[in-house]
């Protein structure tokens, strides 16, 4: 009881001063269930079924992509999420990747991995089959120039599957990734 509480108390704030905030983009789940990023002072993934709130998941760095697809084949809908940061590891800030899964109507995280080998410029969800979506992105190469590479979901975080062009101006490489 308590729980469900602190959960209405959380949504009623956040949706009172909502006006100040604006949807970046959402994810159909399926044909009740959809996530909104809301971007704001915290950007928010929200997770509504027939728009009722389910749950939401906090996005406390600046967000520059938004993305879903079936990434992990378990024949439901992943979320693919850009944010700016430095990670432990790594304390210079920089666009990172984190996946997200929607299970029992609740968002919870798949892969906050966030690195990918190479410095991530963008990403996109492309879909190669009714069930596999894989990961896109555009990566900082070596001497100035960039490189897109397919990731697929390999067991637990992203592996790679096969680069589609290395070593090119980033013109060149937008159109690699938007293709």
């Amino acid at each position: 009881m308590l729980q469900y509480f602190l959960f209405s108390v959380i949504a009623c704030g956040f949706f009172t001063s909502c006006t100040s905030h604006s949807e970046y983009s959402t994810a159909i789940i399926n044909d009740s269930t959809q996530v909104k990023l809301v971007k704001g002072e915290v950007n928010t993934l929200i997770c509504s079924v027939s728009d009722s709130i389910t749950s939401s998941w906090p996005v406390r760095f600046p967000v520059y992509q938004f993305q879903y697809g079936d990434f992990d084949q378990n024949g439901s809908i992943d979320l693919a999420v850009g944010v700016y940061k430095a990670t432990r590891y790594d304390s210079v800030k920089s666009n990172r990747l984190f996946l997200f899964q929607v299970r029992n109507n609740s968002i919870i995280p798949l892969w906050l991995g966030s690195s990918v080998g190479y410095p991530i410029e963008d990403f996109r969800a492309v879909k190669v089959s009714d069930n596999q979506s894989i990961v896109r992105v555009l990566c900082k190469d070596k001497n100035d120039k960039y490189l897109v590479a397919d990731y697929e979901w390999y067991g637990f975080g992203l592996s790679l599957s096969k680069y589609l062009c290395r070593q090119v101006s980033l013109q060149a490489a937008k159109k690699f990734l938007n293709d």
